[in-house]
């Protein structure tokens, strides 16, 4: 009896860890979190775009290869990605990170089916040892 209730047991935390791993997938900003380990095959095999929020100048200083670069700061932001393909996967990131989390409600209100936030922005990737491109 104390072997089903140890498998028992296992199979409810199981479930309870896996809950939660789903539950904090996607955040109250309709984005999941990502880190750089996480997003780089998705990218590498092009199963999302990579969305540079920074400025024109610290993208044109060094990006992820194949980024669009469109500037969070910029006035006509909320037009620029509501131009994009709602439907389509998305990395978006800036420099550190806080840029980007402050850029996630516009995602959210335009309803885009799949936003992953780079958490750590720029600085994760490069900590993490992946390439840029210029």
């Amino acid at each position: 009896m104390n072997r089903h209730f140890l498998a028992f047991s296992l199979l409810c935390f199981s479930a309870a860890a896996s809950f939660g791993q789903a539950a904090a997938a996607a955040g109250p900003d309709g984005a999941k979190h990502v880190t750089p380990a996480e997003v780089a095959p998705l990218i590498t095999q092009k199963k999302a775009t990579v969305i540079d929020l920074r400025s024109p100048e610290e993208f044109a200083a060094g990006h992820i290869a194949g980024a669009r670069n469109i500037d969070c700061s910029a006035p006509d932001f909320k037009e620029k990605i509501g131009a994009l393909d709602k439907n389509e996967s998305y990395v978006v990131h800036c420099g550190g990170g806080a840029r980007s989390t402050r850029a996630l409600p516009a995602f959210k209100d335009q309803k885009f089916q799949s936003i992953m936030h780079l958490d750590g922005g720029l600085k994760a990737w490069i900590s993490a040892g992946k390439p840029l491109g210029k």
